[in-house]
């Protein structure tokens, strides 16, 4: 019986090595972002972006303008990033890791829309209509949310610690003590620099004729 046994454990020809479930979920991993990404010409990967954003592009747009604390139309940024990838898809070869690559496209983006709209800002260009992003920077100062795409231009050309610090002091109104404990910045570096934004913010938009 002992033998019967040994005879059955025995692997089979041709069947799988150890841990057969491990490979093809490495393989099919390896495989998702060429579905996409691969084999097509840049119109046919941004179509393919566009369907459903299998990628999870959104989210990772989402992501990069929190943490870098810039105030965009997320919407705006998402269609400049995923034309972006769909016009470099041909030189991906997995290297590096698709979210490091799709997170590369995205900072890409944002700087070219903050000088688009610093350009615009120029120029004297204002928005036909008013972006949710410019609502919320008008609400919590009071502003006309169509008059704000000025304030929006000067806050992302600041420095990125001024830029966090406006967001979760003015706009978030986060008390300054536990920005302090969860950051390792003192309450008064971040209040100096909420302010320095806030000064610069409103200062542009009194140059530009805003109540």
């Amino acid at each position: 019986m002992s033998e019967s046994k040994a005879v059955d454990a025995r692997p089979q020809a041709g069947a799988p090595h150890a841990q057969p479930a491990q490979r093809p979920r490495r393989v099919e991993r390896a495989l998702d972002w060429r579905a996409i990404l691969a084999g097509a010409t840049p119109r046919e990967v941004l179509a393919r972006l566009m369907n459903g954003d299998p990628l999870g592009l959104a989210r990772v747009v989402e992501a990069r303008l929190r943490a870098r604390a810039y105030l965009l139309d997320a919407d705006r940024v998402f269609l400049r990033a995923a034309a972006r990838c769909a016009r470099l898809a041909t030189r991906y070869r997995g290297d590096p890791p698709l979210a490091a690559w799709l997170a590369e496209r995205v900072d890409e983006s944002l700087l070219e829309l903050v000088d688009e709209e610093l350009e615009a800002l120029a120029s004297g260009i204002e928005p036909e209509r008013a972006p949710e992003v410019f609502e919320s920077l008008a609400r919590p100062l009071g502003l006309d949310p169509t008059r704000t795409r000025r304030a929006c231009a000067v806050h992302n050309a600041l420095e990125e610690a001024e830029r966090r610090a406006f967001r979760e002091v003015v706009l978030e109104g986060r008390d300054l003590d536990e920005l302090a404990r969860a950051g390792g910045r003192s309450a008064t570096a971040i209040a100096r620099a909420a302010r320095r934004a806030l000064l610069a913010v409103l200062a542009e938009i009194e140059a530009g004729g805003a109540p």
